[in-house]
């Protein structure tokens, strides 16, 4: 009796073990994309956000053809805007409402509502927030929506934020401070990087050392670029975005990198600025886009299109922090 229930506990321990290593395995197949690629050197960080000459902003020139991030008397610079598209959501959404509310210098939460033919759940459409906040329904759940410049928006500055994504009250407070001084930046809590293959094409990656991009799952931008994505962005590099549902941080980031180049600028399009972030995963919740097996895949072909689109690559190394 002994030795049976010795053998019954030993491949309970077993299975255990091989689901856990199962799963461990899984996980790494769908994050593998985040891989550091080779290489290492430091950051170098920006003392009391005056940063050096390198991001110098007192200059106002700018190309003829390419309208300036001037200050705007009708949009306020003391505030910003959160945009959050949501999606199958719903349970965790309330979470990530309450934690934004409280956030200072919010101008307006405006909730993009993807949930297509679902109702917004009372506890969402009657949610009490300390700031205005606007549930907006969706017709079609395409991940460009996230970058339009609705007239919602009263604030130079947007804070690009996923439904699952939260980042502490100081990060939040420093992010802001840091786009307040670098606006013609992607300020954000989330680098990435890309690399070269010997064959010449383009490889979605992570390092340490340094970046190229900068995640919009949590990022500030100035709201010009809102309608420069909307208008200006390659048409065939948006096609992409709203087939494959993936891209369009990569998308934003190149063409801020273009733009900069444009208007005699430092040609690195964004600025990471190191914070406590906290992603949910509520059970019975949507997980993740990046969940699907093809998403580095499509992550890669995004930059090679880019690549071709504009004849070169505008992302370039960044190695600054703040």
């Amino acid at each position: 009796m002994g030795s049976l229930k010795t053998r019954t506990l030993t491949k309970g321990l077993f299975l255990v073990a091989f689901c856990s290593l199962t799963m461990f395995f899984i996980y790494f197949c769908m994050r593998k994309g985040d891989m550091e690629c080779p290489g290492a050197s430091s950051h170098h960080y920006i003392s009391g956000l005056m940063g050096p000459k390198y991001f110098n902003l007192i200059s106002n020139e700018t190309h003829p053809d390419y309208p300036p991030l001037n200050h705007h008397t009708n949009y306020s610079r003391d505030k910003f805007t959160i945009i959050m598209p949501t999606y199958g959501r719903s349970a965790q959404l309330l979470q990530i409402l309450t934690h934004y509310c409280g956030i200072s210098n919010v101008a307006k939460i405006l909730v993009l509502w993807n949930n297509i033919g679902v109702p917004i759940p009372g506890p969402i459409k009657y949610f009490e927030c300390q700031v205005p906040l606007k549930i907006k329904i969706m017709e079609e759940n395409k991940l460009t929506s996230r970058f339009i410049p609705y007239p919602e928006i009263e604030t130079e500055a947007i804070f690009a934020v996923d439904d699952d994504r939260m980042v502490d009250p100081v990060g939040m407070e420093k992010g802001f401070a840091a786009w307040k001084t670098f606006y013609h930046l992607i300020v954000g809590f989330s680098m990435r990087h890309f690399g070269m293959l010997e064959n010449g094409q383009y490889k979605y990656c992570k390092r340490i050392d340094s970046y190229s991009m900068m995640l919009t799952n949590s990022a500030f931008l100035h709201r010009m670029y809102l309608k420069m994505f909307t208008e200006s962005l390659p048409r065939s590099i948006y096609a992409f975005i709203d087939e494959n549902m993936n891209g369009e941080d990569i998308a934003m980031n190149a063409m801020v990198a273009d733009y900069l180049k444009k208007i005699d600028r430092p040609q690195c399009p964004c600025l990471w600025v190191e914070a406590s972030t906290e992603e949910i995963h509520m059970k019975g919740q949507f997980v993740s886009l990046y969940g699907r097996g093809d998403h580095v895949k499509k992550r890669d072909e995004c930059l090679n299109m880019i690549a071709s689109e504009y004849k070169y690559m505008p992302l370039m190394p960044c190695k600054y922090v703040v």
